[in-house]
């Protein structure tokens, strides 16, 4: 049986292992970056610092700790775009919610006139 490391991840592979596996590696002239997953936000870097070998690539990644999604890794930058595209879209559907709710709370006319050809 596998000893359990931090987790629940095997102490054999370790939190650092898993993150090797997810990771994508950008290689120039023998160097080696982490590329950032989202590559969404106009000051994205594409990449993590080049650095000689794939482990100093992961290394450079934990120290300025980008976040890991599972699939890769997501910078700094890439992550606050996110965060507040997130904040818009919900402000944007809060609005909408108002919107309708207004719109709900209006009488129609066709109420109105059936309601007046009732009573006279």
């Amino acid at each position: 049986m596998d000893n359990p490391g931090r987790g629940g991840v095997p102490a054999a592979i370790g939190p650092a292992r898993l993150f090797e596996e997810i990771a994508v590696y950008v290689q120039k002239n023998n160097q080696f970056g982490i590329q950032c997953q989202s590559r969404g936000a106009p000051e994205c870097p594409q990449h993590g610092e080049l650095c000689d070998s794939e482990e100093e690539a992961m290394e450079w990644v934990e120290e300025e700790c980008w976040i890991p999604t599972g699939e890769g890794f997501i910078c700094h930058e890439c992550n606050s775009w996110h965060m507040r595209n997130l904040v818009s879209h919900r402000r944007d559907m809060v609005q909408e919610e108002v919107e309708e709710k207004e719109k709900d709370d209006e009488p129609t006319l066709d109420l109105e006139v059936g309601i007046d050809d009732q009573s006279g």
